[in-house]
């Protein structure tokens, strides 16, 4: 048996807003989407409380703790490979999920990475009342057993999830690819730099990234998830929400922030194409 004890020499650090219903709902709000964010913040805040209000996100279901703010710690190499580590804080003193009294059937419900029962909570939720529901394990996907994350799919709208959670995703619960596609009626795998692709009954339909020059990757995903559910809110054709997300993504990794990215002029030109079909 051998030990393994390593150490990393950083060119530089920095501390950003982030959490991936805050980074979705941000990119949201990009597309004039309104959002209302489910979670836990804890007694340090405040500023983060101000600053995602003041970018028009409804965070009157945001729980209050006593610990400090669930926050993670993310190293990223020259190739956009990361290692992530997470420290649930408040999180952990959060109470049973309960959706809002306001979410109405047709509504749509993203359901990320969470506390394990709540985020089952929230889904079955969700299908129960009628919402259109997108399930998220993302890293969490660890943390449930084969039989939960089918039980997380259960009535849900679409699964998304990156290539790497997709391989956990089937060996937990022990179906195949063509299985899961039985399972929920949309499945989005994005592959960053590649794209992705999409899952539909028996058809598979690869997609491309948009280019973009990169500075950081942290927050893509979930600004792609926010183009996608955007295009759903709007009505779009699949392809063309799948496209939002795509742009989104692109614009998250051109910023070193996964909140506070901007839309480029060009990007911009070719959402106002979307939806026309």
């Amino acid at each position: 048996m051998s030990d393994l004890s390593v150490s990393f020499v950083l060119e530089r650090s920095e501390r950003h807003f982030g959490g991936c219903a805050g980074n979705v709902a941000y990119s949201l709000g990009l597309l004039r989407v309104p959002a209302t964010v489910c979670g836990a913040l804890g007694f340090d805040g405040g500023r983060y409380r101000n600053v995602m209000e003041s970018w028009g996100m409804d965070l009157d279901r945001v729980e209050e703790g006593k610990g400090a703010t669930a926050h993670a710690v993310i190293g990223t190499d020259l190739d956009g490979k990361q290692i992530a580590q997470f420290i649930p804080g408040a999180l952990e003193e959060a109470g049973e999920f309960v959706l809002p009294v306001e979410a109405a059937a047709g509504d749509l419900l993203w359901v990320g990475p969470e506390r394990k029962d709540r985020m089952l909570a929230a889904a079955a939720q969700g299908v129960v009342r009628g919402l259109r529901v997108f399930v998220d394990p993302g890293q969490l996907v660890h943390a449930f057993t084969g039989k939960e994350l089918l039980q997380f799919l259960e009535g849900a709208e679409g699964l998304l999830v990156n290539r790497y959670e997709w391989t956990i995703l089937q060996k937990k619960t022990g179906l195949s690819s063509r299985e899961l596609q039985g399972k929920v009626p949309l499945v989005l795998v994005t592959q960053g730099a590649e794209g992705g692709f999409m899952l539909r009954k028996d058809a598979e339909e690869q997609f491309p990234a948009v280019p973009a020059e990169e500075v950081d990757p942290t927050g893509a995903g979930d600004a792609f998830r926010a183009g996608v559910l955007a295009g759903f809110f709007h009505a779009w054709p699949l392809a063309d929400s799948v496209k939002a997300g795509t742009l989104l993504g692109a614009a998250a990794v051109e910023h070193s922030f996964a909140q506070g990215h901007t839309i480029s002029e060009g990007q911009a030109r070719v959402l106002k194409t979307l939806g026309s079909a």
